[in-house]
């Protein structure tokens, strides 16, 4: 059972337990018994009402928050899916210069050792 569910069935008992437990131990006559049956039947009604429509507002958040969250969080998905595409298409010029750049660094390097002797063994 919820939360919700169960505070409202110990308010619920609470309230009766509460209720009966006044009527036994005060002296009353019949007329008066009745009386207070009824004044304290409609109290507990009352607070049960009360309890069930914040328990509905409660799940009304809830479940307004929820929906609010997901729209939000989809939001932000779809925002930085963006960045990261315009990342990318901002540093691909980059990329390629630095990878023709390691072209040309690697290209030297061979010429280099192309041009330099050898080392001959010592004997």
């Amino acid at each position: 059972m919820s939360r919700v569910k169960l505070f409202t069935i110990g308010m619920v008992a609470g309230g009766v337990a509460g209720a009966v437990s006044a009527l036994l131990s005060a002296p009353r006559s019949g007329k008066e018994a009745r009386l207070n049956i009824q004044t304290q039947k409609n109290a507990a009604a009352t607070v049960a009402k009360d309890i069930k429509n914040q328990a509905v507002d409660v799940k009304n958040s809830v479940a307004t928050a929820v929906k609010e969250g997901n729209t939000i969080v989809k939001n932000v998905a779809k925002d930085v899916s963006k960045s990261v595409q315009n990342w990318q298409k901002e540093i691909q010029p980059h990329q390629e210069s630095i990878q023709e750049h390691i072209t040309e660094i690697e290209k030297s390097l061979t010429s280099l050792e192309n041009e330099l002797p050898s080392p001959q063994k010592s004997e």
